[in-house]
């Protein structure tokens, strides 16, 4: 928690000065930021896909699967 002191030593400063230390804070406050959503992704898990054959070539019709599905 701020101290009173510290705080009427805020206020005694120029405007200036205290707009340069909200600056200051901000851009401390922003890296805080970026930290935390590194921290808040979550871990990719490496998968191994399997090829497997059925027997014959196989084209897909795209618009008749999507038309099934109703989209």
């Amino acid at each position: 928690m701020i101290a009173h002191e510290t705080i009427g030593q805020l206020q005694s400063i120029s405007v200036g000065e205290r707009l340069h230390l909200m600056e200051i804070l901000l851009n401390s406050l922003k890296q805080d930021m970026k930290n935390m959503e590194r921290k808040a992704q979550p871990k990719l898990k490496r998968f191994k896909v399997r090829t497997f054959n059925l027997g014959q070539e196989i084209h897909a019709d795209r618009d008749i699967i999507y038309a099934e599905r109703g989209f």
